[in-house]
């Protein structure tokens, strides 16, 4: 019976190390067993006349909306970061987000506009393509409107 234990033992002790190996090989933020999914924003970046903007530098991030309660923790969390797409000569652009949170935040910033942060929710997105701990990918259409900076040279 004691011998039964030991080999017991052994086996028990190499599957949970291989289980945890396996659960770190991936390159995400998320820990074994999260459900995640993958965020998909689809959309156009217009000024006020509805003309297109091209070459509009968009910036996403996938802390919580909870997490950032001022803008200067928004600006802490956007000055480490690269740009992730940049809209195209008809303001189209797309960008996506594999994280664990049902949102994502995005900064859209050009030159001679005023820069907008703001928070799309995924929450009540259909999400296609799910399997086990994936939930799948949520896409979400938008039209974002800037407004160009005022001069206070009169």
């Amino acid at each position: 019976m004691k011998t039964f234990n030991s080999f017991f033992n052994k086996v028990l002790m190499t599957l949970l190390t291989f289980l945890g190996f396996s659960s770190c090989c991936e390159d995400t933020a998320e820990e074994y067993g999260t459900p995640h999914a993958t965020y998909k924003l689809i959309g156009t970046v217009v000024d006020e006349d509805k003309h297109p903007i091209q070459n509009v530098q968009i910036y996403e991030s996938e802390y919580s909306y909870y997490d950032i309660q001022d803008s200067t923790v928004m600006n802490l969390i956007f000055s480490n970061m690269s740009e992730k797409a940049k809209s195209d000569e008809k303001g189209n652009f797309q960008v996506s987000a594999d994280c664990i949170s049902n949102q994502i935040i995005v900064r859209f910033i050009h030159e001679g506009y005023e820069k907008i942060d703001t928070v799309f929710n995924y929450k009540d997105e259909k999400y296609v393509g799910g399997k086990g701990w994936y939930s799948g990918e949520a896409t979400k259409e938008v039209n974002i409107n800037m407004k160009k900076v005022k001069s206070n040279d009169k």
